[in-house]
C-alpha cells in the first residue's frame, strides 16, 4: 500500500512538473509577425527572400541588403534612386529625377527584393507588438511632453480628423511627425 501511494505521488509529482513546463511555454508570448512572416515565405518568388524568411525573422543586415537589391535594380533601369536612412529604423526612397517608367519598373524591382520583406521589417521596427497604432503614436506624443497623460487614440483620430487645428500640439512640430513616421522610437 505504501509503495502504490509512494508511485502515485511520483505519477502526480511527473504530471504536475509537465503542467508546469508547459504552462512555461504557453507563457511564452508568440511572435506576432509569425504568420505575416509565414505567408510571405510561401509568397516568395526569389531566392534571397526564401533565404530571409526561412528562420522567420528579418535581421537589420538582411533588411538592408533587401533595400540595396531593390535600389540597384531601379538604378540598373535608368531610374535615379537612392534609399535615404531619417534614423527612424527604416529607409524612405526618393526618386531624382520623377520618371515616367517608375510604374512599369517599381513592381518588378521589389519583387523578390523589398515586396515582401520590407512592410514586415518595417511594422517589426515600428510596432514590435502589433498593437493598435494610434494607440502608439497617442502614447508617443504624451511621452514626448506634445499632448496631456490622458490622450488617447480617440483624441488623436479627432485631432487628425480635424486636421490638427485644435490639438494640443504643433501637428507641423518634427517631433509629431516622428512620432507618426515610428511611435516605438521612444
Amino acid at each position: 500500500m505504501v509503495e502504490r501511494r509512494s508511485r502515485c505521488v511520483e505519477a502526480i509529482a511527473a504530471v504536475l512538473l509537465a503542467l508546469i513546463a508547459g504552462c512555461a511555454a504557453c507563457a511564452q508570448p508568440a511572435d506576432p509577425y509569425d504568420g505575416d512572416l509565414r505567408r510571405a515565405l510561401s509568397q516568395a518568388t526569389s531566392d534571397f527572400e526564401r533565404q530571409v524568411l526561412t528562420d522567420r525573422r528579418i535581421t537589420r543586415a538582411e533588411y538592408e541588403e533587401a533595400v540595396r537589391r531593390y535600389v540597384a535594380c531601379m538604378q540598373a533601369n535608368g531610374i535615379g534612386f537612392e534609399a535615404v536612412d531619417q534614423g527612424l529604423g527604416y529607409y524612405v526612397y526618393v526618386e531624382t529625377p520623377t520618371s515616367p517608367d517608375h510604374n512599369t519598373i517599381n513592381p518588378r524591382c521589389q519583387r523578390g527584393t523589398t515586396l515582401l520583406i520590407e512592410p514586415i521589417y518595417t511594422g517589426m521596427v515600428t510596432n514590435p507588438a502589433k498593437a493598435d497604432p494610434r494607440d502608439l503614436v497617442a502614447k508617443c506624443l504624451i511621452l514626448k511632453g506634445l499632448a496631456p497623460e490622458e490622450y488617447s487614440a480617440g483624441d488623436l483620430a479627432a485631432d487628425a480628423a480635424a486636421d490638427y487645428r485644435n490639438a494640443p500640439f504643433d501637428g507641423d512640430d518634427p517631433r509629431v511627425r516622428t512620432c507618426h513616421q515610428n511611435p516605438s522610437i521612444n
